[in-house]
C-alpha cells in the first residue's frame, strides 16, 4: 500500500508523513515490522515521518484536520496545527 502511495499525483510534493498506531501489531511474519516496512519506504526520499501516533481508529479517537497548515517535528514527535 505504501508502494501506491509513491505513485501518487503530486507525491513529490508531500512534506511529512505521520503513521497512527496500528492495533493489529507492529509485527507480522512475512512482513517483518511495522517500523521496517516505513523505513524501507522513505529510505530514497527527504520526507520526515512520525510512527506510532495517537490518532484515528483508537481509544482516543483522536483527528487530524485536513487541507490545513501544519508544523511537523519529526524528532520529537510532535505536531502543532498552524492553520485550519
Amino acid at each position: 500500500m505504501l508502494q501506491q502511495l509513491k505513485q501518487q499525483p503530486h507525491f513529490e510534493k508531500l512534506r511529512g508523513i505521520i503513521f497512527g498506531q496500528f492495533t493489529d501489531g507492529d509485527y507480522d511474519e512475512e512482513d517483518g515490522y511495522l517500523s521496517d516496512c516505513f523505513n524501507d519506504f522513505l529510505q530514497h526520499t527527504n520526507i520526515p515521518a512520525i510512527e506510532n501516533f495517537d490518532f484515528g481508529h483508537n481509544t482516543s479517537r483522536r483527528v487530524l484536520p485536513q487541507g490545513g497548515e501544519v508544523m511537523l517535528n519529526a524528532d520529537k514527535s510532535l505536531i502543532e496545527i498552524l492553520q485550519y
